[in-house]
């Protein structure tokens, strides 16, 4: 069957449009609420972790030899040293460190350590990770939310752009029918 009306030319409903536009707006709302939510998690983490750690000074003592590992070679700007500190209740401890590579032994580095526990632990999050963290997550909010509206936006005018053709291509054949009467 000749199809003079293709799918693609027929004219989407028009309330299409609008629930595109309330969904983008009711998904930026959503994110920035949820990137909120996620600032405020993570701020709230970072006041914890601050609470629960402390930065102390290190000394190199010796270079942690690299093993290799199946004959790969990683290239990275760190190396593990075996490192003695002091904690704030004057405990001396001592561990693997990773400092760059440029250090040396005898070199002091800062590390942070638990409070109470005096072993190594990881910086604790700062206001600007809880801000890169919330952007990220607004992002991934707003482009996964528009993905979805962008698919849904798709299937919409496809199943309308079907069902307006199949409505053309009756009327075309009846009209067809009636000229053909008339003329031929």
């Amino acid at each position: 069957m000749v199809r003079f009306f293709p799918a693609t030319a027929v004219r989407a409903d028009p309330a299409v449009p609008r629930w595109v536009r309330y969904a983008l707006c009711a998904t930026v709302l959503a994110a920035f609420v949820v990137g909120q939510s996620t600032y405020s998690s993570v701020n709230e983490q970072a006041k914890r972790e601050t609470a629960e750690r402390v930065s102390v000074e290190a000394e190199l003592i010796e270079a942690i030899p690299v093993t290799a590992s199946g004959g790969k070679v990683y290239l990275t700007p760190w190396r593990s040293f075996q490192a003695r500190w002091t904690t704030p209740d004057r405990v001396e401890h001592s561990g693997p460190v990773t400092a760059p590579i440029s250090a040396k032994v005898g070199t002091v580095i800062e590390v942070w350590v638990d409070r109470e526990s005096g072993t190594i632990a990881d910086a604790p999050a700062t206001s600007q990770d809880a801000a890169t963290r919330a952007g990220w997550t607004v992002l991934l909010t707003i482009l996964g939310a528009a993905a979805l509206i962008v698919v849904a936006r798709r299937l919409t005018l496809t199943r309308s752009s079907r069902g307006q053709a199949h409505t053309l291509e009756a009327e075309w054949r009846r009209i067809a029918a009636e000229w053909r009467r008339r003329y031929l």
